[in-house]
Parts: C-alpha cells; structure tokens; sequence
C-alpha cells in the first residue's frame, strides 16, 4: 500500500539541465539542416528566461515551481526531439499538466508573477464566495446580499485582472512555445509539402522526352 502513497520526487534544476544537454546533443545530428541554428537559438532564449525566473524567485515554493515547469518543459522539448510526430499531443499535454508554469518574452515580460497568483486565489476565492451566497440568499436575505456584495466587490477587479494579464500573457507565451516546439519536430522530422511532389507519369514523361525511357 506504500506504493500508492509514495510522495512524487522533486525535480531540481540540474535535472533539466541534464535534460537540456542531452536534447543539444541529439539536436547536433541536424547541424547542417538551414533551420539548426535558427532552433537552437530560440531554445537557448528560453532557456536563460526560464533561469532569470527561477533566479528571481522570492521565495523557495516559488522557486520549486519554477524549477519543474523547468524540467517540464526539458522533457517536452526531448520528447519533440525523439517523437517529432507526436508533437502536438506533447505541447498539449505540457500546457495542461499541473506543472506548467507560463514563462517567456525577450525579458520574461509574459512570465507568471506573484501578482498573478494572488489574483487567480482570490478570483476563485470570490467566485466561491458568489456561489455560497447565492445559495444563502433564500435562507438569510440580508447575510446572503452582504456575502453576495462582498463577493462581487473583489471578484469584478481580480478577474479584469486574471484576463486582461495573466490569461493573455499566458496565451502569448504558449503561442511561442507552440512555434518553438513545432521547430524542433520540423528540424527532426522535416516533411515535403504535397505541391513539391512531381506526379510519377510526370517524371516518366520527363525521362521519355529526354531520350532515357529505357528502351
């Protein structure tokens, strides 16, 4: 029964280094293609945001969870290395794992702050409340319109807040790592548009009229 209750090990921050360097290391093999360089810019871009976060980190529990977006986003990124095909379903995964922190901008400027998880605590905290008094309002019309003002007071600015910064941040950032990612697996596994193709009775046309049909 142990087994089930066994707490989860904690990532460090050499742990998605290790990860990172094995992920250069297989991306080595592509050094020649137009796009290599390109690619491993914007990893390494991602890379020195999502320290200079963890480096800023004001307090330790911040700082954990800074480091296993981290090492989320090493796995994600090896995995789009050795599964480019499976690409999509990666990203999707790693923009809903509970893990997944939104980290990213030339400076970090999208990145997810403590205002922003102030705000999203209290959002929920105020919606909660919403529906509590709306439940109360039957039972205790003046407890039940005090709660419900209450409720409405905090909640109308934090999700202004919630929408207008940290969701659109977040979409801005996700939007990046869908173009970084989609990079990786087109580096790995780079795929021929169907309007480059030439239709096989083309070729052979082509091969008759220049006199080597093989006759």
């Amino acid at each position: 029964m142990g087994y089930f209750f066994r707490a989860r090990p904690q990532k460090t921050e050499d742990d998605a280094q290790k990860l990172l360097v094995e992920a250069f290391q297989k991306l080595q093999a592509y050094q020649y293609a137009m796009s290599w360089q390109s690619v491993i810019n914007q990893i390494r871009e991602k890379q020195l945001v999502i320290q200079q976060q963890i480096a800023q980190a004001d307090n330790q529990t911040t700082k954990e969870k800074l480091i296993c977006s981290y090492f989320l986003f090493a796995e994600t990124l090896t995995g789009c290395i050795d599964a480019p095909s499976e690409q999509q379903t990666l990203v999707r995964n790693y923009h809903k794992s509970p893990d997944y922190y939104h980290i990213g901008g030339d400076k970090g400027q999208y990145s997810y702050t403590f205002m922003d998880n102030v705000m999203t605590k209290l959002t929920q905290m105020s919606t909660t409340m919403l529906v509590c008094s709306l439940i109360a309002l039957p039972f205790d019309l003046t407890g039940g319109l005090i709660l419900l003002g209450i409720a409405i007071f905090i909640l109308a600015p934090t999700l202004f807040y919630v929408i207008a910064e940290t969701n659109a941040n977040k979409l801005e950032v996700q939007q990046e790592e869908r173009a970084l990612f989609a990079a990786v697996a087109a580096l790995v596994h780079p795929v021929v548009p169907a309007n480059n193709q030439i239709p096989i009775d083309e070729r052979q046309t082509g091969t008759t009229f220049m006199g080597y049909n093989g006759q």
